[in-house]
């Protein structure tokens, strides 16, 4: 049996918690410094939406990106804020494909398909090579001079890099941001983006409609997480067994991993201790 978790208050959110990120970074200006600052160079005027829903089949629970943007020239990005440590690079495949079938859902033949940036902001080392920056592009192993042109583009950041020299310091000082607890996240870091960064939190913390917004999707989560343990109680019942609560509560970890695949959001979803969620998924062979 698991645990309770005690939720966090928007006090007590720094900018690695999902909600205070894409509260942040849906203001353009954030998002385009954001992406500029970690491609290197400058972008055109950018639209910027969060959890931005792709729902490619009515039968399935639809995808949601953490902050999706596009820019004037059609390339569209995804940034997302990762804390779960397994399986990083078959995410990023996962978002990559959802980004383009619902292009091609809209009615844009293939070779239309714009460029796609996948980002995600690790506070753990994804590849393990101690790397502040990992940037991912197709290519062939007979040519690599040749460049391949697929439009796919991944990029995986790392709180836990040790390459200094060989990254821009506003990187580096961003990610130590990133990866700052509570008190210490308040505390001058050196970068005029990161003090515009700790402006937003601090306004974000300040308004009264974002900490409705905050209250409203915590409430919707806990129904969510209610009616998730009443079905888990009903398909119990059906069980039969004594133990018919716990196995309900499994399959609906089940059912829910297997729509999202995504443990963090199913552990925040059903207030679950994410090693419990990793556990289920290992078990039942679900690759999230």
């Amino acid at each position: 049996m698991y645990t309770r978790k005690t939720r966090r208050t928007l006090k007590d959110q720094t900018i690695k918690d999902s909600f205070m990120f894409e509260a942040v970074m849906t203001d353009g200006d954030n998002c385009k410094e954001l992406l500029e600052m970690i491609l290197g160079r400058r972008l055109t005027e950018i639209s910027v939406s969060k959890e931005h829903s792709i729902d490619n089949n009515p039968d399935y629970k639809a995808s949601r990106l953490d902050i999706f943007a596009s820019d004037e020239e059609g390339t569209r990005y995804n940034i997302e804020m990762q804390v779960a440590t397994e399986h990083t690079e078959l995410r990023s495949r996962y978002y990559h494909s959802q980004m383009d079938m619902d292009i091609l859902l809209a009615g844009t033949d293939y070779e239309y398909l714009p460029e796609s940036y996948v980002i995600f902001i690790c506070d753990y080392d994804p590849l393990g090579y101690n790397k502040y920056i990992y940037t991912m592009n197709t290519h062939c192993e007979e040519l690599p001079e040749l460049k391949y042109m697929d439009g796919v583009h991944t990029i995986f950041l790392s709180t836990k890099g040790n390459n200094k020299g060989k990254v821009p310091e506003e990187i580096i000082k961003f990610l130590r941001y990133v990866s700052a607890g509570l008190k210490e996240s308040e505390q001058d870091f050196g970068s005029d983006f990161v003090t515009k960064l700790q402006k937003s939190v601090k306004w974000i913390k300040k308004s009264r409609s974002k900490e409705r917004e905050y209250m409203v999707l915590d409430e919707i989560k806990k129904k969510e997480r209610r009616e998730g343990i009443e079905e888990g109680i009903e398909i119990g019942k059906e069980e039969g067994r004594e133990e018919g609560i716990e196995i309900g509560r499994t399959g609906t970890v089940i059912h829910l991993l297997q729509k999202m695949h995504d443990v963090n959001k199913v552990a925040e979803l059903l207030d679950m201790p994410i090693e419990v969620i990793k556990r289920i998924a290992r078990d039942n062979k679900i690759d999230v």
